[in-house]
C-alpha cells in the first residue's frame, strides 16, 4: 500500500478509474454452447416458456474493499466516482445475445449501487452495521463479488433493513440476422425476455447462483441495440447520407424490435387482470413500479424514452379521478 500512495496522484486517478470503468469481455458465440456456464432463468407461475438464461459466474468483482483501504484512499476514489458519475459513466453493464431464439445475459460491470439503511429494522440488530453507511457513504456503496460478499459487508446487511437500488442498468442487446440462425425472432419476444431478466433481477438478486441482497429499485434502464449482431457474412450496406440501413428503413428489423422495445410497457400497463391473453403481460407488470425510466437506443443514439414513474402516476390519478365520479 505504501508504494501506492508513492505513485503520483494523476496515476493513481488513473488506476481509480480503470477500477471503475473496467468491464467483462462480451462473451462469443462459442461461449453460449456450453451448457454448464449457464442457468435458465425459469418463471415457474407462467404458462409460457422463455428462452432466457444468464451466466453463472455471477456478478463482476468489484474494489469495495478498495474503498475501506484508508482515508485518503477513500477520499480520493470518492471524488474519481463523483466525476464518473455526473458523466453517467457508472451504469451497471450487461450483455444479452441472441441465438436461434435463445437469449443469453452476462453481467459485464456492475461498478455501483445505491444502499441505504431503512427507517424501521425488523429486529434492532441491524444497528451494529450502521458503520457500512459510514465507510461506503449514503449512495455509492459497491456491490462486492460472491467471494468478497460475506468477508466484507457480513451477514447483517442482507437483511431487509437495507434497500438495494441501481442508478442505471444499461444492457447492450445483440441480435443475429436470419442469414446465421435461419429466421428472425417475434418481434416481441425480446421484449418480453428483457422482461423476464428485469424480474430475475428484482426478485433473485444479481448473482445467479446465491441470493444476494434484492435489488429494490433501477432508475434508468437503458436498452441498446448493437450493430454487433449483424451477420458476420454480409458487409452492412449503407445509406447515401452514410447511416446504417438497419437503423434508418422504418421496416428494419432493429427498427421493429425498437419500437417493440417501447410498446411492451403500454401493453403491461393496459393488460386486463380478466383476459387470459393477457396474463404474460400481467405477470411483468410489477415492474412497472420499480423502474423509474426505460431508454431505447440504436447503437448508443436515443431512440425512445419512457418514463414509466411519470405514466405510472398520470394512469394512478386516471383512476382516482374516475373512482370520485
Amino acid at each position: 500500500m505504501a508504494r501506492f500512495m508513492n505513485l503520483p496522484r494523476e496515476l493513481r486517478d488513473a488506476i481509480y478509474t480503470e477500477l471503475l470503468l473496467s468491464c467483462r469481455p462480451r462473451p462469443s458465440l462459442e461461449d453460449t454452447q456450453s451448457a454448464t456456464g449457464w442457468c435458465r432463468i425459469r418463471e415457474p407461475e407462467g404458462p409460457w416458456e422463455n428462452g432466457c438464461s444468464i451466466a453463472s459466474q455471477g456478478t463482476p468483482p468489484t474494489c469495495a474493499s478498495f474503498l475501506a483501504c484508508n482515508r485518503q484512499i477513500n477520499e480520493e476514489l470518492m471524488q474519481i466516482i463523483g466525476s464518473e458519475n455526473r458523466k453517467r459513466q457508472l451504469a451497471a453493464r450487461m450483455d444479452c445475445v441472441e441465438i436461434e431464439s435463445t437469449y443469453y445475459f452476462t453481467w459485464l460491470s456492475m461498478p455501483l449501487v445505491k444502499t441505504r439503511k431503512n427507517n424501521l429494522p425488523q429486529k434492532g440488530d441491524e444497528d451494529k452495521h450502521v458503520w457500512l453507511s459510514r465507510v461506503l457513504s449514503s449512495w455509492t456503496s459497491l456491490f462486492p463479488s460472491t467471494g468478497t460478499y460475506h468477508h466484507f459487508v457480513g451477514n447483517g446487511v442482507k437483511t431487509s433493513a437495507y434497500t438495494t437500488s441501481i442508478e442505471q442498468l444499461r444492457i447492450d442487446i445483440r441480435l443475429l440476422t436470419p442469414a446465421e440462425t435461419g429466421g428472425l425472432t417475434p418481434p416481441d419476444q425480446t421484449a418480453w425476455e428483457i422482461c423476464a431478466v428485469l424480474k430475475h433481477i428484482f426478485e433473485q438478486g444479481p448473482d445467479p447462483l446465491n441470493r444476494s441482497r434484492k435489488v429494490a429499485f433501477i432508475d434508468e434502464v437503458v436498452l441498446n441495440l448493437l450493430p454487433g449482431g449483424l451477420s458476420r457474412n454480409t458487409s452492412q450496406a449503407s445509406s447515401p447520407d452514410g447511416s446504417n440501413d438497419a437503423y434508418s428503413k422504418p421496416d428494419s428489423p432493429n427498427v421493429i424490435i425498437g419500437h417493440e422495445l417501447v410498446n411492451i410497457w403500454s401493453k403491461i400497463w393496459t393488460a386486463n387482470d380478466f383476459n387470459t391473453v393477457d396474463y404474460q403481460a400481467r405477470y411483468y407488470r410489477m415492474l412497472l413500479e420499480k423502474i423509474n425510466r426505460v431508454r431505447i437506443c440504436m447503437n448508443g443514439k436515443t431512440f425512445k424514452t419512457r418514463e414509466l414513474a411519470v405514466e405510472l402516476e398520470r394512469g394512478r390519478a386516471e383512476m382516482r379521478r374516475i373512482e370520485r365520479r
